[in-house]
């Protein structure tokens, strides 16, 4: 880890991207009154932390169930790599899919869908099919939520 870095991450930074991960909202006074600085100062140090790139942005938490979103999945894609760029746009054109990772082994990517129906799972779906193959796996429920990622991102933080 480089020493700039290194730096921005003593135990006050590390407080201020743990009291951001709980709640983004905080006002600068009431996180400087919990690390024990003034409210220019922690401007200053979310700043250095937005700037050094370890901080990357602040986003509301939604529950995609209350939306009607009540059916996910994990769709495995295998492709060739001459397809990667229709893939990219695909995604980034599509709302239903939550997340996508190029991985190692057998596929290439897999995708996390959420959507409103099973029906509308298979819509997605289908602009893959002329381009690769699929294989879908219905997600029954989740227990791990991504704010309990959030979470072990500040453990990790405090392990540097």
């Amino acid at each position: 880890m480089d020493s700039k870095i290194k730096k921005l991450l003593d135990s006050t930074g590390r407080k201020i991207i743990e009291l951001l991960i709980q709640d983004a909202r905080l006002s600068y006074a009431e996180i400087g009154r919990q690390v024990h600085l003034s409210t220019p100062a922690v401007i200053e140090r979310i700043e250095k932390l937005e700037t050094a790139g370890i901080i990357t942005g602040y986003q509301a938490q939604i529950n995609p169930k209350l939306l009607g979103y009540d059916v996910s999945a994990f769709v495995t894609l295998t492709t060739d790599p001459a397809y990667y760029d229709i893939v990219t746009n695909i995604v980034n054109q599509t709302l239903e899919i939550e997340s996508c990772d190029h991985v190692t082994g057998s596929a290439s990517f897999i995708l996390r869908i959420r959507a409103k129906s099973v029906q509308q799972i298979e819509v997605v779906i289908q602009q893959f099919n002329s381009i690769g193959t699929t294989d879908t796996t219905l997600i029954l429920s989740s227990f791990k939520s991504s704010n309990a990622s959030l979470q072990r991102l500040s453990r990790m933080i405090d392990e540097q």
